[in-house]
């Protein structure tokens, strides 16, 4: 019997503890040593909730310590402070009559265990357990068999019961036990495997063969087969492993056993076996069509019998045994056979093997049978991503140079086409407008087809709704691609055809350059009148009929279009109608005409840019004295329009009086600029008129109305503006020149002082 721990006894591992209070000592022989530690804890606990929290201060000295503590150090301490458990009492047993005083006492406390938990087995196998320690085989068989009658369906307790027979070599025994097992239960594998193992372990291998034997008759898993060949392989009975092999392919036709099997074969050399394994899983797992050619797929109720797992090893068999023919053959079939979303892990395989032993041609070759998975995929997910189309398109294509062949690349177009646009918006058609283009581009240029690129275009036209929009791109092309074919009447129709169902300005404009380079002039006439119906406002149609009748001789007529056009009340761009009038005038010399332009214009509007050209057209026919009195009615007319602003206090907005002040000075500029080049002209007296340019600042003000700060800009201060602008501009005018010649005297006297200073 161990003796009793004292805590007060002094501990060898000199273990810091806290002082106990003083009413604890006397009953300190009570407590057990961990008591003792727990109340120890609980002081410890309740001092430290008493004592007042201690804040943290960051160390301030980082410097190492001058004495170093290692790991090994601290598990050392630690060790050696750790305290001993106390350890339960050892029975010693002296004679036979306490031996069997235990025994009866352990006898009842199982009895009642296992009365208690009669659905336990571990409570019967412990029970048992024991009874085979003491010798008491009888026993221990007396209650495995009490156990199976209660709990027969446990493998533990027959796994156990046999274990004990042959650890104590009743094999007799032991094989009674394992053949009652595997016939109440023939579904636990263990129990088979142990009566098998026993059998061969005791070189009866007859028997081990029979027990197999009656255990396959319950199909059992494919492990289980393999087992069975593996003891086969253990006696070197290879023609038995090949028996064992093929019934298992009937009991399990799954692809692992096959797989099995052909490794078997190859594992003992041989190839042609493993071949023609191979061949019969192909014909028995991968059922296709019986009409089906090598490049047809398969349809969609057998897809998925076709097994990538199976292919993939054959491939691998031809590559390791070098019939790399044979190899490329195999995954170009699956490649062909199998659907292209569960062929991922193939094309790797396809792209490893061919970077190993395939030339560029074929590589490129897998990388483009890659490219078109990964398309597919695309597409998968979304079928009316046309970029990832032209994308696929582009690649088909890029093939056809090699091969010659285009039902692939026409297949792909149609599949392409199919996919309308979820929603009738000219947005969403832009994109899918150039599928349609690009393959009746296809079938002119590539394929030379011209009969099937017209019926592409026409196919076209008839899908998009026209009623809501159209597009001049498809038109124009079906009528230029008519043009190439020498077929002008047809190309006049679509012409006309489109201008009846969906005019614009663009196919107006390709009709007309078409009608031009054929050289039919009174279709072009025609056709401009028709444009200038459908837009009258346009000057560019105007401009560009007027050049025509110019081109063609005919001035008065070209001189008519301009008269009309510079008479309608609505244009987009004026200003380009009236320059080209006055321009065509003065290419012919008329200048009565121009200068009768130039005052019709400045009827209608008085920008200084019309005032300029004006007066440069009398510069450059030499009559300066005209061009002089333009400038001067210029200058007057932009004074008197500032004063009458200013009069009718409009001038408040201050970027209609900076572009004002701009206008005038630009047209001084010139003026300035004209006197100078001039002979005898008149300089001086513009310039008396130029601005002075003054450097200011404004605020910028957001749209929000926020303040952004302020910039820079040049103003401009004109001599006679000064001279009449109203009292208050006066009196502000004289109070700046106040304040900066205070300004001066003020830094004149400042820099006086700091001469005397120094």
């Amino acid at each position: 019997m161990s003796s009793t721990h004292n805590p007060t006894s002094t501990n060898t591992t000199k273990s810091r503890r806290l002082p106990l209070p003083e009413e604890i000592k006397p009953h300190q022989q009570r407590f057990h040593s961990h008591h003792f530690n727990r109340f120890e804890k609980s002081q410890a606990n309740n001092r430290r909730e008493f004592q007042p929290k201690k804040t943290t201060h960051h160390v301030k000295d980082k410097r190492p310590a001058t004495t170093q503590i290692t790991a090994e150090q601290i598990l050392i301490m630690a060790n050696a402070r750790k305290e001993k458990l106390s350890e339960l009492p050892k029975m010693i047993i002296q004679d036979k009559e306490e031996l069997r005083d235990y025994q009866k006492g352990r006898r009842e406390q199982f009895e009642r265990t296992v009365s208690q938990y009669r659905k336990n087995p571990n409570a019967w196998v412990r029970y048992a357990m024991w009874e085979d320690a003491q010798n008491e085989y009888e026993r221990a068989r007396s209650v495995f068999e009490r156990a199976i009658e209660q709990v027969y369906t446990s493998p533990n307790i027959w796994e156990r019961y046999a274990e004990m027979e042959m650890k104590r070599k009743f094999v007799n025994h032991a094989r009674n036990v394992l053949d009652r097992a595997v016939t109440l239960l023939p579904r636990v594998d263990a129990l088979w495997q142990k009566y098998v193992h026993m059998e061969e372990m005791l070189n009866q291998v007859p028997n081990a063969r029979k027990i197999y034997e009656r255990w396959m008759k319950w199909h059992p898993t494919e492990e289980s087969w393999k087992l069975y060949v593996q003891m086969e392989l253990r006696y070197h009975e290879i023609d038995r492993c090949r028996t064992i092999l093929e019934r298992l392919l009937k009991v399990h036709p799954k692809i692992s056993s096959w797989l099995y099997y052909t490794k078997f074969e190859q594992k003992h050399g041989a190839v042609d076996r493993a071949r023609q394994i191979f061949e019969r899983a192909l014909q028995e797992l991968c059922v296709f069509q019986s009409n089906a050619l090598p490049g047809d797929t398969i349809s969609e109720e057998q897809h998925h019998r076709v097994n990538e797992r199976l292919l993939i090893a054959f491939a691998r068999f031809e590559q390791n045994f070098k019939e790399y023919d044979r190899a490329r053959v195999i995954f170009r079939f699956a490649l062909d056979n199998i659907p292209k979303g569960h062929a991922r892990r193939l094309y790797d395989e396809f792209t490893t093997f061919e970077k190993q032993f395939g030339g560029k041609d074929t590589i490129m070759d897998v990388i483009s049978s890659r490219c078109r998975f990964q398309y597919e995929q695309q597409l998968q997910n979304d079928s009316t991503d046309y970029d990832t189309w032209f994308d696929y398109i582009r690649l088909e294509e890029s093939k056809i140079a090699d091969t010659n062949e285009y039902h692939t690349t026409r297949e792909l177009y149609e599949r392409a086409i199919a996919n309308f646009p979820p929603v009738k918006k000219k947005e969403f058609w832009k994109r899918y407008v150039y599928l349609w283009i690009k393959y009746a581009l296809f079938e002119e240029v590539r394929a030379k087809n011209p009969d099937h690129a017209r019926q592409v275009y026409r196919m076209c036209l008839d899908y998009i709704p026209h009623e809501e929009f159209s597009f001049s791109k498809i038109w124009i092309m079906f009528a230029r691609f008519e043009v190439r074919q020498k077929n002008l009447d047809r190309a006049r129709d679509i012409f006309n055809e489109a201008l009846q169902m969906a005019p614009s300005e663009k196919i107006f404009k390709a009709y007309l350059r078409t009608e031009i380079l054929l050289g039919n002039i009174d279709e072009t006439r025609d056709l401009y009148e028709r444009l200038l119906e459908f837009n009258v406002s346009n000057c560019h149609s105007w401009e560009q009929y007027a050049k025509l009748e110019a081109k063609l001789g005919n001035v008065e007529r070209s001189r008519q279009i301009f008269e009309l056009a510079v008479q309608q009340p609505v244009l987009d761009m004026p200003e380009v109608i009236w320059k080209d009038y006055i321009d065509f005038e003065i290419e012919y010399q008329e200048n009565d005409r121009v200068v009768q332009l130039y005052e019709r214009l400045l009827n209608k509007t008085k920008h200084v840019k019309v005032w300029i050209s004006f007066a440069l057209f009398q510069k450059s026919i030499e009559n300066y004295d005209e061009a002089r009195k333009i400038f001067t009615r210029a200058e007057h007319f932009l004074f008197s329009n500032m004063e009458d602003e200013s009069n009718a206090q409009m001038m408040d907005n201050a970027q209609v009086e900076y572009e004002r002040k701009e206008e005038r000075y630009h047209l001084l500029r010139e003026w300035l600029k004209f006197e100078q080049e001039i002979p005898n002209g008149q300089p001086d007296q513009v310039q008396r008129k130029m601005p002075k340019e003054v450097t200011k600042k404004r605020p910028l003000i957001a749209p929000d109305g926020t303040s952004l700060g302020f910039e820079e800009y040049i103003d401009y201060e004109f001599p006679d503006q000064q001279k009449t602008v109203p009292g208050k501009r006066k009196k502000l005018s004289k109070l700046l020149a106040n304040a900066q010649a205070w300004k001066k005297q003020k830094v004149g006297e400042d820099g006086l002082e700091s001469v005397t200073t120094k």
